[in-house]
């Protein structure tokens, strides 16, 4: 299990595909904002992450897509607190699709801080 598998999985509390496929996109998400150096605002997940994640866990893009909005689904209903708490760093009202978790991950992964304290600590990370 990479790293970013685990900390997805502590939220999610179980496995399978649909864990797989989040976390491949959250890795995916990471690799571009950190080491690829693309701006969060120029990373489209509909053509920049799932064709990735497809050709990383197989299936067909549709499943991968409903993997993914499943697994932030159950993400964000079973940790809404404490994703707050520890993944976002401020309250917001709600999820508004399953890029914003990717996104939240994807900082959380890589600095091991809230993504709005990431924001402030390295503005420049993030294009």
């Amino acid at each position: 299990m990479t790293r970013v598998e685990s900390h997805i999985y502590e939220f999610l509390r179980k496995g399978g595909k649909e864990c797989k496929a989040l976390a491949c996109a959250v890795a995916i998400m990471e690799r571009l904002l950190f080491e690829e150096k693309k701006s969060i605002y120029d990373i489209q997940v509909t053509k920049d992450i799932y064709p990735e994640v497809v050709s990383l866990t197989g299936g067909t893009p549709a499943s991968v897509t409903r993997n993914i909005a499943r697994a932030a689904r159950k993400c964000w209903k079973s940790q809404e607190k404490r994703i707050r708490e520890e993944i976002i760093g401020e309250p917001c009202e709600d999820l508004h699709a399953p890029r914003d978790l990717i996104l939240y991950l994807a900082v959380y992964a890589h600095f091991g801080i809230p993504y709005y304290e990431a924001i402030r600590k390295f503005p420049g990370d993030f294009g």
